[in-house]
């Protein structure tokens, strides 16, 4: 051995560099793209809100000036150099220099807990029509920061511009109205921000191909990313609540007429099943008390919409959310009545959250490897699409129990189809338990949504009918979840005999509403006529942002009366349109696994209950009710679990193109956009009194060129 390499030292060990893994050397080059395509993609996003969204605030007029507010009528009132507006009133602005195209009103609305939008519509004469004033802005408001602009484009010289107010129910200041040549600058903050986001997103997405990973439930990661899901979908829910409406003692006094559920609680307080709302005597003298015109052409005084059988009122709704809510809270708060609203919070936000819920254990039972961002994504637009935000931002006494219903259903649902895939044993037998009494709470919510617990009745046959398991083992498994459905099925049935005489009689008939109830019956040839509005009206046009609301249809070829309200029916959302389309493929045999010992036949059942049962309930409904958009949210649950299964599994195959991934969020992304702005196009709504100013941030980020 040579001295030089005796002598030689090794280097110490952690000076030397390390060579770089083959995952090192991929992931920088990636990340360094990524960062550069954000810087990119931040670059253009404000090169488009500077030229592209203010677009309209460049121009070579340089016009500002105050107008004289002179010229006034209606319910305007002149205080100084402002003026005061209630109800309705007309402004009419004349002297407009040339070359003008844009009016900043300077208006402050009344202290007041509750803000509803106003209605303004500006007309103009100018050198096209000279005398007669042309409709030519139209929208409602609540002018954010104090300010309203609305831009015009006159032909030639603008000879008068006139400013109608109307719905004004808040008190108005008008400070001022100052012209300008073009509309004011704007660099809007959240529309960049949300822009920046999804483009990041996307970028990111397509750079380390998350759009191919695979749920694995398995990875904490992605159980962590599916639950941050329904905990935002189910918090969304709280921009349904009302601010205004707080609890209040409880009074025995009160009658709380104004509230079923509050009167239900009085009247197990008070150890009865009437309601202790004294009616008037003069309906007991009527020949047929349900008929409205004899009620009409009389002077008795009768409480609308209230089941009135044998000199008592009587709540038609389920008791469930008395028992499940209005009990537990007036325990927890020392006494106090909850507002409805709260009510409606209460159960839309458990109803989110246990839709995710649901869906995640069906789809962990039916569908082998989903995609893990098509779940996602199909969480949230199955939150959308489901009904529930529509029920909460209306908060009725009506929507009360179908959301109610939906929670204790998608309850049920989400602990039957965990059940299955548990192996035998205590743990199994407590969530059949639990399933069996969340479904008896959904039916003494809504009937008509238990219907759709049956499609568990696949899964259990197969249990009954599984040889592996010794015959205690499967009766004790059904008997776990028969057993709280039929004690809640004997307090239902108990309930309606000390009420109505019939245990299978559930007061709707009793109702003193627009109709008489009792004329209602199935018949065959009104399935035509249901199709049409539940599952085929579209919504209608208006002519104000977002440009389309629920759709009002009578067909006067019933043949009977029947009961119509506004509605959005089923097909009206892409995502349901597609799942109903894919449900033929997702079913087919290749497609169809046999997953935690549940044949295939089970998952096909599943999916063909899922449209039918849906049909049948529409069916029903109609012929007994009529048309109404809570009646539509009745077949919602099931259309939605169907749709998501069936979007899941047919994407999953192996034949499915890029087109068709992105076709599927496409829909998914439509369809929660519907309902969003349908929902903020409500004017006397939760969310309106939540947050006043949505409405106008939407549209003016939507219709930037106005």
């Amino acid at each position: 051995m040579s001295s030089k390499k005796a002598n030689k030292i090794p280097k110490a060990a952690g000076t030397h560099k390390p060579d770089k893994t083959p995952e090192t050397r991929k992931t920088q080059p990636k990340l360094h793209r990524l960062m550069v395509q954000i810087c990119m993609l931040g670059i253009a996003v404000l090169v488009l809100e500077i030229f592209l969204f203010n677009a309209g605030s460049f121009g070579a007029q340089k016009i500002s000036k105050d107008l004289v507010l002179t010229n006034y009528s209606g319910s305007a009132e002149r205080i100084g150099d402002e003026l005061s507006i209630i109800g309705n009133a007309s402004i009419t602005l004349e002297d407009i220099p040339l070359g003008a195209g844009a009016l900043v009103l300077d208006i402050e609305q009344g202290d007041a807990e509750v803000r509803l939008p106003f209605q303004l519509t500006m007309s103009m004469t100018d050198d096209n029509f000279s005398t007669t004033q042309q409709n030519i802005r139209k929208i409602w408001t609540n002018a954010p920061g104090g300010k309203c602009v609305l831009s015009f484009q006159p032909y030639g010289q603008v000879r008068r511009l006139v400013l109608n107010f109307s719905s004004v129910d808040i008190p108005l200041t008008l400070h001022g109205i100052r012209v300008t040549g073009q509309v004011p600058f704007h660099f809007s903050i959240l529309r960049f921000l949300l822009l920046f986001v999804i483009g990041s997103a996307v970028l990111a997405i397509r750079m380390y191909s998350l759009h191919r990973i695979r749920y694995d439930r398995h990875k904490t990661a992605h159980r962590i990313a599916v639950q941050v899901v329904a905990v935002v979908c189910a918090s969304s829910m709280l921009l349904l609540t009302r601010p205004a409406d707080k609890p209040a003692d409880y009074d025995p006094h009160l009658d709380y007429v104004w509230d079923p559920y509050a009167a239900t609680f009085k009247a197990f307080d008070l150890g009865q099943v009437y309601l202790d709302i004294p009616p008037d005597e003069k309906l007991a003298e009527f020949e047929n008390v349900y008929d409205k015109d004899q009620r009409d052409a009389s002077d008795a005084y009768y409480h609308w919409d209230y089941a009135y059988y044998d000199g008592h009122y009587y709540c038609y709704f389920g008791a469930a959310p008395v028992v499940a809510f209005y009990m537990p809270f007036y325990a927890l708060s020392g006494g106090k009545m909850p507002p409805l609203s709260m009510a409606c919070t209460f159960f839309a936000v458990l109803a989110a959250l246990f839709l995710c819920e649901m869906l995640l254990a069906a789809v962990h039972l039916t569908v082998p490897r989903p995609n893990l961002l098509l779940l996602m994504g199909c969480m949230a637009g199955a939150v959308c699409v489901s009904g529930i935000g529509y029920e909460a931002n209306t908060a009725l006494r009506y929507n009360l129990p179908v959301l109610s219903g939906m929670c204790f259903l998608f309850l049920g649902l989400w602990l039957g189809f965990t059940a299955l895939t548990r192996p035998q044993g205590i743990g199994r037998c407590l969530l059949l338990t639990g399933s069996g009494a969340a479904l008896a709470f959904c039916a003494g919510s809504r009937p008509d949504l238990a219907m759709a617990s049956l499609v568990l009745a696949p899964f259990f046959i197969g249990i009954l009918l599984n040889k592996r398991m010794t015959i205690r083992s499967r009766i004790g498994q059904a008997g776990c979840f028969l057993i709280p459905v039929m004690a809640g099925a004997c307090v239902l049935f108990a309930y309606n005999k000390a009420r109505f005489g019939s245990p299978f009689d559930f007061g709707a008939g009793y109702q003193l509403t627009v109709s008489n109830i009792q004329a209602n019956r199935m018949s065959v040839a009104d399935l035509p006529y249901m199709l049409l509005h539940y599952f085929f009206q579209t919504p209608r046009a208006r002519d104000t942002f977002p440009y389309f609301e629920p759709d009002f249809v009578v067909r006067w070829n019933y043949g009977h009366y029947s009961f119509s309200e506004n509605a959005v029916a089923v097909l009206t959302y892409p995502m349901i349109v597609l799942g109903l389309f894919l449900v033929p493929f997702a079913g087919r045999r290749k497609n169809s696994y046999a997953l935690h010992g549940v044949a295939a036949w089970q998952h096909n059942a599943l999916l063909v209950l899922g449209v039918i049962l849906p049909v049948v309930t529409a069916w029903a409904e109609f012929c007994m009710g009529g048309t109404a958009q809570r009646y539509v949210s009745d077949i919602m649950p099931l259309l939605v679990l169907v749709s998501v299964i069936a979007i899941l599994r047919s994407a999953g195959m192996r034949q499915h193109s890029s087109r068709g991934y992105a076709g599927a969020w496409t829909a998914i992304l439509v369809s929660m956009g519907i309902v969003w702005l349908l929902t903020i196009g409500v004017r006397d709504s939760s969310i309106t009194r939540t947050c006043p100013y949505l409405y106008d941030t939407v549209r003016d980020m939507v219709m930037f060129w106005e």
